[in-house]
């Protein structure tokens, strides 16, 4: 009586079974780095956006030079702005209002003037 010898190497199933557990882990890692690059690519919108909004009220030195609409240099032109200036209790005193806008971003920036 001979005893069987097992041969050596997976089995069908056992190559299915890891296939999809390399499956599952790399579908996980894919939705990760496109969810962080989203992620990424919103906060640099937001920052360019309250840096751009930050310099347009800097440079605004009096109420009568207000543009209400417009758009940035070329470097950013996708960026546009609208600007409300609104009345306060205090006659002298009045709240600017800038609202940068990107794609679906709104940024809005108050300054007292």
């Amino acid at each position: 009586m001979r005893l069987r010898k097992f041969e050596s190497g997976f089995t069908l199933l056992e190559a299915l079974v890891a296939l999809a557990i390399i499956s599952g882990a790399l579908i996980t890692i894919i939705y990760t780095v496109n969810y962080h690059l989203s992620l990424i690519s919103r906060h640099e919108t937001i920052t360019i956006a309250t840096i751009l909004g930050r310099e347009k009220l800097f440079n605004l030195t009096s109420l009568s030079q207000v543009d209400n609409k417009g758009s940035f240099e070329p470097l950013f032109k996708d960026y546009s702005y609208d600007i409300k200036i609104i009345d306060s209790p205090l006659s002298e005193i009045k709240l600017i209002k800038l609202n940068i806008i990107k794609d679906e971003e709104h940024i809005e920036l108050l300054k007292l003037m």
